[in-house]
C-alpha cells in the first residue's frame, strides 16, 4: 500500500465488529506470517508446532487453544484503560470510536497529530468497557503534499505505518491471553475533504464507495501484499480537482492494488485492541 504524495488528508480506516471468540486467520494473512502455511497445513505438523506463540496467534482454533487465546470472556466485557495512535512523518490526525447501541464514544482521538508528540491517553474517566458487538472505527490520516513521490507502508521512519492500540485491564489471576479480544471487519483508504469531520469517516466514505478495500486479520495485522476485496483503478473524470489526473491515479491504483510488495506493509493494529494491560 502506498500514499499517493501531494494530498491533504489522505487516510487509512477500519470498520470492525469486536469478537469474544477465537477465530483462525485467512489462508492469505496465515501464510505471510508463518511462511507459507496455512492453519490447516499447519495441522499436519502436529501439536509441536501449536508451541510455538505467533502459531497459536493466528490458528487458535486450529492448535485448540481457544480457552484462553483471548481476555474477553464469551458475554463479558474489558475496562478499557487507555488508547495510543503510532505513525511517521506524514501522520497528522487520528481518530478512533467506540459504538455501541447506536451511541459513539470518541476515544481520545488526536486532530492535529504530531510524530514528535506520541503520548498514551487515558480512558478511566469515561468509564468505558468494550464487549462483544461494539464496532471500533479505526482511522489514521496523512498529509503528503511535501512529497514528489508516494510513500510506501514500512519500518522506515521516512515509510509510514498506522497503528492503533486500545489498552483493557484483566484479571491478574488467570494465565495471561494472546490478545484482549478479537474484532471482523474490512479496512479501507480514502481522502477527507478540508473542515471535514473525521470521526464521521465512515459515513462521509464508506467502505462501499472506496475504490480500494480489504479484509485484515481478526487480530488487527494486514498482510504484506493483500489480495483487495475490491479495486477500481481511478478514472480521469473522477480525479478531484487539484488531484492526481488518470495517469497518476492509473500509478496510484497499481501501487496500492500490488501494495508494495519489495516493501513490506505495517498496518498492525487497526483492529485496535492488541494491548492487554
Amino acid at each position: 500500500m502506498v500514499i499517493p504524495p501531494g494530498l491533504n488528508r489522505w487516510f487509512v480506516t477500519r470498520t470492525c465488529q469486536v469478537l469474544d471468540v477465537c477465530e483462525d486467520v485467512a489462508d492469505e494473512l496465515a501464510m505471510e506470517m508463518t511462511g507459507g502455511q496455512t492453519c490447516s497445513t499447519i495441522s499436519s505438523f502436529g501439536l509441536a508446532a501449536c508451541n510455538v506463540e505467533y502459531i497459536q496467534r493466528y490458528c487458535p482454533v486450529t492448535c485448540g487453544i481457544t480457552s484462553k487465546c483471548l481476555a474477553i470472556q464469551k458475554g463479558g466485557a474489558l475496562p478499557l484503560v487507555s488508547v495510543s495512535f503510532h505513525g511517521h512523518l506524514l501522520g497528522s490526525e487520528m481518530y478512533q470510536t467506540l459504538t455501541r447501541e447506536g451511541v459513539t464514544y470518541n476515544l481520545g482521538s488526536a486532530f492535529p497529530w504530531h510524530y514528535d508528540d506520541q503520548v498514551t491517553n487515558s480512558l478511566l474517566s469515561m468509564n468505558l468497557s468494550v464487549q462483544a458487538g461494539d464496532v471500533l472505527q479505526s482511522t489514521c490520516g496523512y498529509q503528503s503534499d511535501s512529497r514528489s513521490e508516494g510513500t510506501s507502508f514500512g519500518q522506515e521512519t521516512v515509510d509510514e505505518m498506522c497503528i492503533i492500540a486500545l489498552g483493557t485491564l484483566r484479571s491478574s489471576t488467570t494465565d495471561p491471553p494472546l490478545m484482549a479480544f478479537g474484532c471482523r471487519g474490512d479496512a479501507w483508504t480514502g481522502q477527507l475533504s478540508p473542515g471535514e469531520d473525521g470521526l464521521q469517516v465512515a459515513l462521509g466514505h464508506p467502505a462501499s464507495e472506496a475504490t480500494l478495500v480489504w479484509r485484515p486479520g481478526p487480530y488487527g495485522s494486514v498482510v504484506s501484499n493483500p489480495s483487495p476485496l475490491r479495486w477500481e483503478p481511478e478514472q480521469e473524470t473522477t480525479a478531484p480537482a487539484g488531484g492526481p489526473g488518470a495517469e497518476d491515479a492509473e500509478d496510484l491504483a497499481s501501487g496500492a492494488g500490488r501494495a508494495c510488495a519489495a516493501t513490506p506493509a505495517l498496518l498492525a493494529g487497526l483492529v485496535a485492541g492488541a494491548a492487554v494491560c
